[in-house]
């Protein structure tokens, strides 16, 4: 299995604060869509905020996320260029914010250049974890 990279691991790799359930299933996803991420980063605004509004565009592969205090938005992996319908993502409870992480899959050779994107959410409300959006990198 790869080597994660994540905030607040046991040393082992395993996250072991409130996006571990997030970071699990982001893992499991990739796995199974043949790129098995080896980096996880919990998304939080630079207000300190970490439950976020999460629109994508499924088709073209992209991803913004928006904080519903300062209204700051950040545009994942520069994706927002490819965006031609950004879609608001809530979860099956209604809960329009959520716990995000993103997940990279390099490639096998030594560049450490990103091949696919993962984007996942984790309501608060109701525990539910997937991922939202995953596109191969252009």
């Amino acid at each position: 299995m790869p080597r994660q990279t994540c905030s607040k691991t046991d040393g082992k790799g395993h996250m072991t604060d409130k996006y571990s359930e997030l970071h699990r299933e982001v893992l499991r996803y990739s796995t199974k869509n043949g790129y098995p991420i080896d980096r996880f980063q919990p998304v939080q605004c630079q207000c300190g905020r970490n439950d976020l509004r999460l629109d994508s565009d499924d088709e073209c592969g992209a991803a913004v996320v928006t904080c519903p205090s300062c209204h700051s938005e950040t545009d994942i992996q520069d994706s927002r260029d490819y965006a031609e319908n950004l879609v608001r993502n809530i979860c099956t409870c209604e809960e329009e914010t959520l716990l995000l992480g993103v997940g990279t899959a390099a490639y096998d050779d030594d560049s450490g250049d990103v091949r696919w994107v993962y984007v996942g959410g984790q309501c608060e409300a109701c525990g539910l974890a997937g991922v939202y959006v995953d596109w191969h990198e252009r």
